[in-house]
């Protein structure tokens, strides 16, 4: 079984290895939980071939930061596998529900203070609104309703009560062309209430 490090010592993260992290986190996190989030699900649901991901180490109930393993990740960070080690997020701002960031060469590991719909609740734009956990050893994916709203209506909504940087939503523009983009409150934003399968046509 590999360790840690020789996880995230990858060039792009399949599914296996995603799977095999998440469970490797987990065991070291009590009191929180490791998900795979955002563009990494959202890509593979529409067909695009990712290349990074990131995870995020959330609380499942009132629990310090898991200091322990924080340093775990962190403590090899003058390698080459990781690059940096910041209590910031998305360009360098500041946010009040991030802990730590650990930045590797795939993956971006983030612990936070929320809990994992709090956090995709915060996410700028909804097309970055699903999560993804491990469950008899599958991934199974969560997503808002305003999510669905690409593949039903071809709509992309931005928040505009959610800090965000220019260069992100440009990314997200040049990813998805032809696509109506509109505002709304995040306060209007809500979940499915069941999870579902994206891996029938995944390569990865």
């Amino acid at each position: 079984m590999r360790n840690l490090l020789e996880l995230i010592k990858v060039n792009r993260p399949h599914k296996e290895e995603v799977i095999e992290l998440l469970n490797k986190l987990n065991k070291g996190c009590n009191g929180f939980k490791a998900y795979v989030a955002g563009g990494w699900l959202r890509d593979i649901d529409n067909g695009i071939d990712p290349k990074d991901a990131d995870i995020f180490i959330c609380p499942t109930q009132e629990e310090e930061i898991p200091h322990e393993l924080v340093y775990d990740l962190t403590r090899n960070f003058k390698t080459e596998t990781i690059r940096s080690f910041h209590p910031s997020y998305e360009g360098g701002q500041r946010r009040e529900d991030v802990s730590y960031v650990i930045k590797c060469d795939v993956y971006d590991m983030v612990v936070m203070h929320t809990r994992i719909e709090e956090t995709i609740r915060n996410f700028d734009v909804s097309i970055c609104q699903i999560y993804g956990f491990v469950e008899d050893g599958e991934i199974k994916c969560v997503n808002t309703r305003q999510y669905d709203d690409y593949k039903l209506n071809n709509i992309i909504w931005q928040y505009d009560d959610i800090k965000t940087t220019d260069n992100h939503i440009e990314r997200v523009k040049e990813k998805f062309p032809n696509t109506t983009f509109k505002t709304m409150s995040s306060e209007g934003v809500t979940f499915n209430n069941s999870t579902r399968d994206i891996w029938e046509n995944s390569r990865v």
